[in-house]
């Protein structure tokens, strides 16, 4: 879209205009270099072992508030560009019929001029606001991913630091246990000492009653009766159920002996696969995690680096554009400014035109009368020509007239010959023609004249007029007067 009724008063404007430009693009430059720096910084605070992950996630969410700031920085911009836009349209459509105007040639090929950078720094601005799309759905993409890996970071953390609890609990519950054991084991050492130390002075005492009993039941003649309760039958139950007891206690003791065991075979297991577990955890996942994480944060870097390269390049172009509505707003102010002149101009024109009109109007009617007064006086001028011509009179100067007849292209001629036939009558009748004075003396002399002749006194062939000598001294007095 051409923006027409642009164009600048002077050259200085635009030279002003490319050193701006140019500024603008150093600054540019230096705003880039010290983008990098900051990048290069950023990457040697980034830690090199992955066993420090807390550092780099304390400076990848002071990185993340910062970027927000600068995301919504972003979009205070793009408000901000809208209503530019929106004010800059408002601003054409009303200035579309007041800008009409053409310039000279000099100020026509500077709007050429203005309007071809206009349209290549709205081609460029268009670019700018794509590649800007593009690089706000990249960091949107990820910010997403960035968001992902840190929910996954936190999750393997988290289940990191629960296997850390759960096998130091473990460790605690099986030191605990084997100390438990120890002293079981140590106990039931004792223990079966002292069962095995009484069991085989039981043993030797059962024996030895055993044999007592034998010889006793030997000696005595069996009946039908019932046997009586002796010490012996009493200390035989006893041995009775003191060897079953003893044969649980010892079945017990075995079985407690396996569970053991099966329980140090497991912990034994337990304690390699966290072994494993933790090597694969602090080798593969974490690195992989930790990694991903510092490129998307290089990744982010660079593209918030871009993004502020394009915003600065977006306000210079919106620079641009706000001093081309300023110098817009101000051809339009000199256009109006103008317009207002030449309508004050016409009006003067037209009034001076008016009056022109009215004086020509009115010398046409004084024309037109003086034509009808010519017209009134031209039989009498002619008859007085004739009659002085058919006396004799005759006009040296005035030979021959082309055109016979009184009009107002020869009337001055007509006055001027009567005039000279008038004075040659004059001298005829001895009257001479004083030298020239003033014209008021000149005309009160002739007065004076026309009065003194006395045409009684003349011979009476000299008098062939056709009108009488008052008639005669009317229309000489007459003539003399506007001669005069």
């Amino acid at each position: 879209m051409h923006i027409k009724g642009f164009g600048l008063n002077n050259d200085s404007c635009l030279q002003h205009f490319l050193v701006r430009i140019f500024s603008y693009t150093i600054k540019i430059e230096i705003m880039e270099e010290d983008q990098l720096k900051l990048i290069k910084d950023f990457q040697e605070l980034m830690p090199k072992d992955a066993s420090t992950p807390v550092k780099a996630k304390d400076e990848s969410e002071k990185f993340l508030l910062e970027y927000e700031l600068e995301c919504r920085k972003a979009e205070e911009l793009d408000d901000h560009i809208k209503n530019a836009k929106k004010e800059l349209f408002e601003t054409k459509r009303f200035l579309k019929d007041t800008l009409r105007w053409k310039p000279s040639g000099k100020n026509q090929q500077q709007i050429e001029n203005f309007e071809r950078k206009l349209n290549s720094i709205k081609v460029k601005y268009g670019k700018l606001r794509k590649e800007n799309e593009t690089l706000r759905e990249q960091i949107q993409v990820i910010r997403r991913n960035t968001s992902g890996a840190h929910r996954e970071l936190s999750t393997l953390t988290n289940s990191l630091h629960k296997i850390n609890n759960k096998t130091r609990e473990l460790q605690e519950f099986s030191t605990s246990n084997h100390e438990v054991s120890m002293a079981h084991k140590a106990r039931m050492d004792k223990m079966n000492s002292s069962f095995t130390t009484t069991r085989m002075n039981m043993n030797d005492r059962v024996s030895k009653l055993e044999d007592i009993y034998r010889k006793e039941s030997n000696s005595v003649t069996p009946t039908s009766f019932k046997r009586p309760r002796t010490p012996y039958s009493e200390l035989a139950e006893n041995m009775r159920a003191l060897k079953f007891m003893s044969k649980k206690w010892i079945e017990k003791v075995r079985e407690k002996e396996r569970h053991i065991m099966e329980y140090r075979e497991n912990m034994h297991e337990l304690e390699e696969a966290l072994g494993i577990m933790k090597n694969v955890v602090n080798t593969t996942v974490l690195n992989v995690a930790v990694k991903a994480f510092i490129d998307s944060c290089e990744q982010e870097k660079d593209l918030s680096s871009n993004f502020l390269r394009i915003s600065e390049k977006i306000d210079n172009f919106e620079r641009n554009i706000e001093k081309t509505r300023r110098m817009i707003q101000k051809v339009t102010e000199d256009t109006q400014s103008k317009e207002s002149r030449k309508q004050s101009y016409l009006s003067k024109i037209d009034k001076e035109v008016e009056k022109i009109n009215k004086e020509i109007s009115k010398y046409s009617n004084i024309k037109a009368e003086r034509e009808l007064s010519i017209e009134g006086i031209s039989q009498d001028v002619l008859s007085m020509i004739r009659n002085l011509e058919t006396l004799g009179i005759k006009a040296q100067s005035f030979q021959l007239i082309e055109d016979p007849s009184l009009n107002s292209t020869n009337v001055i001629a007509h006055l001027n010959k009567l005039e000279e036939l008038i004075e040659v009558l004059l001298a005829g009748l001895s009257i001479r023609k004083p030298p020239k004075r003033d014209a008021k003396e000149e005309k009160t002399e002739k007065k004076i004249q026309l009065n003194a002749i006395d045409i009684d006194d003349m011979p009476v062939d000299e008098i062939l007029y056709p009108m009488s000598v008052e008639e005669i001294r009317a229309q000489a007095r007459n003539f003399l007067n506007n001669a005069i």
